[in-house]
């Protein structure tokens, strides 16, 4: 089965796919017991997240402006959702190649939400109107203008968001 699944993945246009490590509690009773919280991360299944990179390029090859709604749309393509990074160790096991990458994370101009309802890490910038969430390295969340432009980033950086995390449904 989970052959398969990876098959169809990889064929509906996934660059790469792979696991955060399990979460294990402990009971009351001292016993280890799986979370099952919906909101918990849920790394039990190592078919979980996958990487898909900008597919928007000119002729020559180089990136174009890939806002987070198109990338949205895209993993939901894919039967799947931006990523929801709940804390900052789930954060950095998100081993992506395409760096900056959108995550499932937007702001109306008042708070930060995620696209499931569930509690995620936040950017600790001030919110400055409509923003959507992105990684640009490491565990550093960042906020720009949805439209898949960097603001802010000098002109040796990257100015671009070049890949998005997608994440299967919690259960």
């Amino acid at each position: 089965m989970e052959r398969w699944v990876l098959g169809l993945l990889l064929a509906s246009g996934c660059d790469r796919v792979f696991a955060i490590d399990e979460i294990y509690l402990m009971s009351d009773a001292g016993a280890d017991v799986r979370s099952y919280d919906r909101c918990a991360p849920a790394a039990e299944d190592p078919l979980r997240y996958a990487e898909i990179a900008n597919p928007k390029t000119d002729g020559a090859g180089l990136s174009l402006p890939w806002s987070w709604d198109e990338a949205r749309v895209e993993c939901m393509r894919r039967g799947m959702d931006l990523a929801v990074l709940n804390d900052v160790r789930e954060l950095s096991s998100a081993q992506i190649e395409q760096r900056p990458f959108w995550v499932g994370l937007a702001s109306d101009g008042a708070a930060w939400s995620s696209v499931d309802g569930c509690p995620t890490a936040t950017p600790t910038a001030p919110l400055a109107g409509a923003q959507c969430g992105y990684v640009m390295s490491g565990t550093t969340l960042g906020a720009t203008a949805c439209s898949g432009t960097l603001s802010g980033t000098a002109p040796e950086d990257v100015s671009l968001i070049l890949g998005a995390l997608c994440e299967a449904p919690r259960p």
